[in-house]
Order: structure tokens, then C-alpha cells, then sequence
């Protein structure tokens, strides 16, 4: 005996297909309007990885993290509005086919390991993110194959076109107003590791005794111990960490310059000047540096910090006041998920972060407050 919906109840299906589609939608892109420098990040990463012609992309980067961010956002108030629904859907089915594609590739290929969906708020594994993009293609797969369930149920009728277009502007200028402010300061809500509190000294040792499992062959056959075999016969494969879960957090914080300066960042009192690159930085932004370095008390040590080479650096036209501090590197991505400002400031006291602000954040109450 088959059981078949009925129209109202395949109605109500739709319905809730619709405003959890559009939601998913409008949750993503209210989370990367939150840092798109965070998703400019990530669509360099897959341009690098794809080579080719796509490298070339990374100079526009910033501009296509916003357009995505505003697909995203107009995708999901059209579903909710419904708005063009039609349209809509099939427009949804092409991005999803997309990125389900992408997320495919970088999972199966080991590409990126962080797809960079719900931005640094929800960390998907390209696996992960895989299973998500087949889910949303499920819900989106319904909506086109019972279109007229839509027409079956109560429910939240379209405004008008008018109208419609009226919202749809309205947060179409918001976004690219929040959007572009964001993208010069800092995030308003910071899911990084080196958000204001982490104590990174602490984060940079294990939190427990790693626990490995060591794989060994004999006669074509796997075996794994807990301890190392003291019976011989045995081939050593290799040792399989059981606990990764007690390994540093923050394995990727180093500094250098003529010697390793790591430790020394965390002891005392550190400004650290983050200027990702010297050449993308604005030079009013630059010399707004000189004003800054003036007013820091003297009890703290004020050091510069990049991913440039010291020849960049030496190429620089303008003998700036900050040239004179100490110069020490680190890995780009390392002060990109630092500070996502160029430039910008980032302070420690004994190795817990205290502050951080791009240089158009700061103010007079600014500086009173995280040098008090």
C-alpha cells in the first residue's frame, strides 16, 4: 500500500522548505557581512589553488566577498518575500550546483580544509560543508519539482513588486554600506582564536598528554597497539595521535626577524604595528601611524610587524616615524587572522591580547581605555 501527500499537506512542506532555504541563505551572508575580509581571505585561498587565470582574481577578491554576500542576502529575502519565486529558485539551484562542486572538490583533492560557509562562526569541513550543500539541494530540488504546492496553503503572500524592489534596495545599499565599513575596521563580532581575552601563552601549549596508537604490519596484516610491541615480527608503519583534541590551538603563531622572537612577544607589554603588506597599505593610513606611536605610554614596546620583505620595506618613499621601530615578520596568513586591518594595532600585556582596532578605529577614548 503506497501513501502519497496530499496538495495541502505537500503545501505546508514547501512552505517550511522555503523559509528554511531562505534563512540558510540569509544567516550566511549576515555572518560573512560580519568579516568579509574573512571570506576575501578564502576565495584568494581557492584562487591559488586553481591557479591559472584565477590567481589574477586575488587583486579583486574583496569586491566578489561582497557580491556573494549580497546574492546571498537577496536570495533569501526573495525566497521569504516571495519575490520572483521562479527565478529565484533557479538561481539558487545554479549556486548551489557550484559550490556543491567546489566543496566537493576541495574535500575529495584534501584543497582547502576550511570552506569558509558560515564564515569563522561555524567551521565546516569540506566534508562537512559537502553533506550541508546536498541538503540545501534537497530542500531547493523540492521546491522546483511541486511548484504548485506553493499556491496550496495560507501563507505569507507576495507585497508587490513596488514593494518588493523597495526592500530588497534598502538592504542592498545596507549591505554594501556595512559592508564597505567593516571591511576597513574590524569585526563586530570576532570568532577568531585571537580575539580580545585569548591568553595565547597558554594557548600555545597542549592541554593534555597526546595519547598515540602505533600501526604495525606483520604478514600482510595490520595491527595497532596502544604501546609500542615489545614482540618482535612487527613492521612500524606509523603512529596515529588518538587525542588530537590536546594539541596546541594556536601552533602557527611565530614571529622572526634576525632571531626568533616569539617568546619575547608574550613577556611585558607589546604594540604590535600588523601591516600585512607595505604595498596595500594607503599612505595616509601610514602616516597616521606617526600620530599614533606618540601617544603610547613608554612602558610598552612598540614593534612592526608584517609579511613583506625587507626589500619592500627598504622601498618605501617616506621616511615615516615607525620606520625607526623594530621590523620583525610572520606568516601573512598568521596577521590576517590576527587583525584583519591593513594597518592596524594589536596589543598584549604578558601574552593575553588587550586590544585591537584597524587605524581608522581609533580614537582619543580608545587609546585612554586599553593603555590605562
Amino acid at each position: 500500500m503506497s501513501w502519497h501527500l496530499r496538495w495541502d499537506e505537500r503545501g505546508v512542506i514547501w512552505e517550511l522548505f522555503r523559509i528554511l532555504l531562505g534563512g540558510v541563505f540569509i544567516f550566511s551572508a549576515c555572518v560573512k557581512l560580519n568579516d568579509p575580509r574573512g571570506l576575501e581571505i578564502k576565495l584568494e585561498e581557492y584562487f591559488q589553488v586553481f591557479g591559472g587565470l584565477f590567481v589574477g582574481l586575488t587583486h579583486v577578491a574583496l569586491f566578489l566577498a561582497l557580491f556573494l554576500i549580497l546574492l546571498e542576502l537577496l536570495l533569501g529575502l526573495c525566497l521569504w518575500l516571495s519575490y520572483r519565486l521562479r527565478i529565484t529558485v533557479w538561481s539558487i539551484l545554479g549556486l548551489l550546483i557550484f559550490f556543491t562542486f567546489l566543496t566537493f572538490y576541495s574535500a575529495y583533492y584534501d584543497k582547502v580544509r576550511d570552506c569558509g560557509c558560515f564564515g569563522d562562526a561555524i567551521p565546516l569541513s569540506p566534508w562537512q560543508s559537502f553533506s550541508k550543500d546536498l541538503v540545501l539541494l534537497g530542500l531547493t530540488g523540492y521546491l522546483l519539482i511541486f511548484p504548485a504546492a506553493q499556491h496550496s496553503v495560507l501563507r505569507f503572500r507576495s507585497l508587490g513588486d513596488k514593494l518588493c524592489l523597495g526592500i530588497l534596495s534598502f538592504f542592498t545599499v545596507l549591505t554594501l554600506f556595512l559592508g564597505g565599513y567593516v571591511s576597513q575596521h574590524i569585526p563586530w563580532i570576532d570568532f577568531r582564536p585571537y580575539k580580545i581575552g585569548t591568553d595565547i601563552g597558554l594557548l600555545r601549549k597542549p592541554s593534555g598528554k597526546p595519547v598515540y596508537a602505533y600501526v604495525m604490519e606483520r604478514d600482510g596484516k595490520e595491527y595497532r597497539f596502544d604501546s609500542y610491541p615489545t614482540e618482535g615480527g612487527y613492521n612500524f608503519k606509523e603512529m596515529v595521535l588518538q587525542n588530537p583534541e590536546v594539541l596546541p590551538k594556536l601552533q602557527d603563531y611565530r614571529f622572526w626577524g634576525t632571531e626568533d622572537m616569539t617568546e619575547k612577544s608574550l613577556i611585558g607589554k607589546k604594540l604590535l604595528i600588523i601591516i600585512h603588506r607595505f604595498s596595500e597599505a594607503s599612505e595616509s593610513d601610514l602616516g597616521d601611524l606617526d600620530k599614533i606611536i606618540k601617544r603610547v605610554p613608554s612602558d610598552w614596546d612598540i614593534w612592526l610587524l608584517s609579511s613583506s620583505t625587507r626589500s619592500e620595506y627598504e622601498l618605501l618613499d617616506h621616511n615615516y616615524a615607525w620606520m625607526n621601530l623594530p621590523l620583525y615578520f610572520a606568516d601573512e596568513t598568521l596577521l590576517k587572522t590576527m587583525l584583519r586591518a591593513n594597518p592596524g594595532l594589536f596589543l598584549l600585556n604578558e601574552g593575553r591580547v588587550v586590544g585591537k582596532t584597524s587605524v581608522w578605529g581609533i580614537s582619543s577614548a580608545w587609546m585612554d581605555r586599553v593603555f590605562e
